[in-house]
């Protein structure tokens, strides 16, 4: 296995004919983030969907929180329809603390503790 920006730089130099594997690694805080990965108008590399970039444009003029939202999960429908990816592994988060502490661990995997207390 490459080191990870060697390996980043065959990605990016559409050097995988076939497969390759990549992974987000950390949540996504917000649909426009997956542009660059899918979208055949941003970084897409390997992958082109019309309808899918379609959506992606929609998303990203659109200003309207709750319209935003119902588009982005129109584009998740349509990536999952598509099989845009194969997922090999989801991650489970486990977590582990003492009684005396107080913390709500987040679902994005994003460990924050300044809500946190001791009793």
């Amino acid at each position: 296995m490459a080191e990870w920006g060697a390996y980043f730089k065959r990605y990016l130099a559409r050097q995988f004919s076939d497969a390759y594997l990549l992974g987000l690694g950390g949540p996504m805080q917000d649909g426009d983030e997956l542009y660059n990965l899918v979208s055949s108008k941003g970084r897409g590399l390997y992958y082109k969907n019309e309808k899918v970039d379609m959506l992606f444009d929609a998303g990203r003029s659109t200003m309207d929180p709750a319209r935003r939202r119902k588009i982005y999960s129109d584009l998740a429908r349509a990536m999952v329809e598509d099989a845009t990816w194969v997922f090999l592994m989801q991650q489970v988060d486990n977590y582990a603390m003492r009684e005396r502490v107080q913390w709500t661990p987040r679902p994005d995997q994003w460990i924050i503790f300044q809500g946190a207390t001791l009793r």
